[in-house]
């Protein structure tokens, strides 16, 4: 579980000891390796494994094999239809209507939660009365009584069982058991947050959300450049505004990790007296700067610290490289970090090097698991070509290690490094290579963006400082989330008793 959210969690986790944690840990598929040894105050592990499995047993509140075998036996056609797809019915049509009442759907997940705690997850999923529930509902909108769509825009068969698979997947937090704590902490307004969502309608658990980037602008970034068909594009993207609206809604204190990400919260329905922003922060201790090893000292150096992924868009840094040698013929890249996240982007990207010839120039190392403060002091400078990012750690990590940094303007990046780095804009490869060359070439330029950086990590950054904002909320939000929710429960508690919770 690569990431700094993963070193942002680990790093929350041991500093809060005094704190027990049940840890939800939504992954991509059930073959990742942790990166950290669980902590003492770690009291429960539940990994859910979004891809990859059609059967999750050992990702839900089944607690043997036997009794994950009774919930099959009684998870019949009558069960189902009688139980679940009432539910079913009112979940899909408040889907795609941004009026519904969007804290009906806390109490709807809460008895989804209900039914998955008695009857079998994939067996309900995959029945013949879900997807005839299914595809009538969306005939009818789509075709039927359709008014407005035409064309490319109409759903195929082949849009129905991609949209019901995508359904199956993410909703699989469903499946959890919910256990009872004084607080719930998401680390994003996404399907993850369903626990704690549902935990809060049941147990009046205050909720802090934390978002390093923000969910649905992501989602919808990657969504709509993609060549998924219209209808699929669009189910897909109502789903994930659904959901983050119901974040946001029932959060008690969202903490974006930058000023940039709370303005999108704003335009997505976040209520502005709940935002309060926690920078990240790092252990200047650990990340400090020493001189360049021998292995690099005689080369010109520019560290990239970043999965390959489009949205770090390596691509324009691999072009940005070819700039670079032309100027500066010695100079070298090396890009740490996993190239397994997208490997069809993976192979984009080496055939772009192939094509520039700069396999002795663009170096692709791997994961560094170990004293990743080197990295930093193997280079001259770092670089960031990101598309989207929220408050990233490679930023603040290298600002520590005295090597300024040369980003796009994206996210909370130039909140960072305003005053000792350089800004350009995402995919602007001459800017991006020019400012590469200026601090290659200006010793003292570069020198004095290091000192100012590390300066201003200590004073803003630094991890001690950003771990007491925490604490200081989790207190807050445990002492007095019960009173401040009062209105809200009443009016979920409301509509437990019977409201109907579709949009109608």
């Amino acid at each position: 579980m690569e990431g700094g959210v993963s070193s942002w969690c680990q790093i929350l986790i041991q500093y809060l000891s005094n704190y027990d944690f049940h840890l939800v840990a939504v992954v991509g598929n059930q073959n990742v390796e942790l990166m950290y040894d669980l902590l003492p105050n770690i009291k429960k592990l539940y990994m859910v494994p979004l891809w990859g499995i059609e059967e999750p047993f050992g990702y839900s509140s089944a607690t043997s094999y036997l009794e994950a075998q009774e919930k099959k036996k009684r998870t019949t056609s009558q069960m189902i239809s009688e139980f679940f797809i009432p539910l079913f019915i009112d979940f899909l049509e408040g889907i795609e209507n941004e009026n519904v009442n969007i804290y009906s759907y806390a109490v709807l997940f809460d008895r989804m939660n209900q039914y998955f705690e008695k009857f079998d997850y994939s067996i309900t999923m995959f029945s013949r009365e879900v997807w005839e529930t299914f595809k009538e509902m969306i005939y009818q909108k789509y075709i039927r009584y359709n008014l407005i769509f035409v064309n490319d825009e109409l759903p195929t068969i082949l849009d129905l069982i991609t949209c019901m698979r995508w359904l199956f997947h993410l909703l699989m937090t469903l499946n959890l058991p919910i256990p009872k704590t004084d607080l719930v902490h998401s680390s994003v307004a996404a399907f993850s947050s369903i626990p704690g969502i549902i935990s809060k309608l049941r147990y009046d658990t205050p909720i802090l959300l934390t978002e390093h980037g923000v969910y649905y602008r992501e989602r919808y970034f990657a969504v709509s450049s993609s060549s998924i068909p219209y209808f699929s594009k669009k189910f897909l993207l109502n789903l994930n505004s659904l959901v983050s609206r119901l974040s946001y809604e029932m959060a008690d204190q969202i903490s974006p990790v930058c000023y940039y990400n709370s303005k999108w919260e704003e335009r997505l329905g976040a209520d502005v007296s709940k935002i309060k922003v926690i920078y990240n922060g790092i252990d200047p201790s650990i990340f400090s700067p020493s001189p360049k090893p021998e292995s690099t000292r005689k080369r010109p150096t520019v560290v990239i610290v970043g999965k390959v992924l489009p949205i770090k868009d390596i691509v324009s840094a691999i072009k940005t490289a070819f700039l670079v040698k032309e100027a500066m013929p010695n100079v070298q890249f090396l890009l740490y970090g996993s190239t397994n996240a997208d490997p069809s982007y993976y192979i984009k990207c080496k055939e772009v090097l192939a094509s520039l010839h700069l396999e002795d120039c663009f170096y692709f190392r791997g994961l560094k698991m170990t004293n990743p403060y080197e990295i930093y002091n193997e280079a001259d400078i770092s670089f960031l070509s990101s598309v989207s990012e929220g408050h990233p750690y490679v930023v603040i990590e290298s600002m520590a290690c005295e090597r300024p940094v040369v980003a796009t303007d994206v996210g909370g990046v130039s909140e960072v490094i305003e005053g000792c780095g350089m800004i350009v804009q995402p995919g602007d490869v001459s800017a991006m290579s020019q400012a590469i060359i200026e601090l290659l070439r200006d010793d003292d330029l570069r020198i004095e963006l290091g000192i100012r950086g590390r300066q201003k990590v200590i004073r803003d950054f630094n991890i001690n400082k950003s771990m007491e904002e925490y604490k200081l909320s989790y207190q807050k939000l445990i002492k007095y989330g019960k009173i401040i929710n009062n209105g809200l429960s009443d009016t979920l508690a409301m509509m437990k008793k019977g409201i109907r919770y579709s949009s109608k």
